[in-house]
């Protein structure tokens, strides 16, 4: 797309991408646009192109959500919340606001692949709704997202904590062998942590849960697969009351490297098949599992991450001009876990 003007006396100019003027297409909105420039002078003779300049386009912006999360769940006083939203990026980060009601408790921002996480501070017992909402790195302010909850302080499922959530935040999937739990419990009580793995129970930890009723603790050497994970509160008879069980994936093995990238057939100009081209923001085109995340590297150094498709396909741009010269693209991959593969 091409837009015209004319330099005043200083050489000054503007250009306005959103008026039709002399048959003027208007600039389409959220996409990326990399502008470079020429000039020409009376002679009608032109210059050089300038250095590119990537701007993201962005006018819109819509709700986060809240991935770990049920309406109207019943839960401890203190939560991590996990979801989803726009992915910051090399061009600026995403801001996730989190509310009670009206009341602001904070903020955090998304990772490369939309993912967020936030800890609240205890919450009083009864009904409360949490509100959510973004603001991408244009500053479009999104509407928010409600989610009605109970608070008590009865016996809850272990959670996994966000410190050790590795890969897709909320998704009870960690390459943690050592993952942090936490939950909620009567004020003062012994908590013990059992799981079961392959038909096999065990207790794993014994806690005791603050003045709020919180309790955490770090497990150790837990082997790969899906593990049950239960808190027991013991009574003042010795008895005990059992929760809800909380299944967690643990997965340390890391997949396989993916394809080397290859320059997108839209962005290899000139000879085909040469990887030379005249575009100093090219698209990258490559192979990897299905849905993985694919980190994208250049000389080693990360510049960018994109989610391959259901068969494995994905694209990416390039996120900054690159000076005229020879460039080293490579690609890890990483799967639901976290766990990273080696370089392409």
């Amino acid at each position: 797309q091409t837009f015209s003007t004319t330099a005043n006396a200083s050489g000054a100019w503007t250009i306005d991408t959103g008026s039709t003027a002399g048959s003027q297409t208007v600039l389409a909105a959220n996409k990326v646009w990399t502008f470079s420039a020429t000039q020409t002078d009376v002679a009608g003779n032109v210059s050089a192109v300038s250095a590119a300049q990537a701007v993201n386009y962005d006018t819109s912006s819509s709700a986060p959500t809240i991935t770990n999360l049920a309406d109207n769940a019943t839960t401890g006083n203190k939560l991590t919340l996990a979801g989803a939203a726009e992915a910051s990026n090399a061009l600026g980060n995403v801001t996730v606001r989190v509310y009670d009601g009206t009341t602001f408790l904070g903020s955090t921002t998304t990772d490369f692949m939309g993912g967020w996480t936030f800890t609240t501070s205890a919450l009083g017992t009864g009904a409360h709704t949490l509100k959510v909402e973004q603001m991408d790195a244009a500053g479009n302010l999104s509407s928010q997202l409600s989610k009605p909850i109970t608070v008590s302080s009865a016996l809850s499922a272990p959670v996994l904590n966000a410190s050790t959530d590795t890969g897709i935040l909320g998704d009870n999937i960690t390459s943690s062998a050592a993952p942090a739990l936490l939950g909620q419990a009567a004020a003062g009580a012994t908590v013990e942590i059992w799981d079961t793995l392959n038909g096999v129970t065990s207790k794993l930890a014994t806690v005791t849960a603050d003045s709020t009723g919180a309790w955490s603790t770090n497990l150790s050497s837990q082997a790969q697969g899906v593990h049950s994970y239960v808190a027991k509160q013991i009574n003042s008879d010795g008895t005990a009351t059992s929760s809800t069980a909380s299944a967690i994936t643990i997965d340390t093995t890391a997949p396989s490297a993916p394809s080397a990238p290859v320059l997108a057939v839209a962005s290899d100009t000139g000879l085909s098949g040469d990887n030379i081209t005249k575009l100093n923001t090219p698209t990258l085109t490559g192979k990897a599992d299905a849905n993985a995340w694919v980190t994208v590297l250049q000389a080693g150094t990360s510049i960018g991450k994109v989610q391959a498709g259901s068969d494995g396909a994905w694209t990416f741009t390039v996120p900054q001009a690159v000076a005229d010269g020879t460039y080293a693209f490579t690609t890890k991959q990483e799967d639901a876990a976290g766990n990273l593969s080696a370089a392409s």
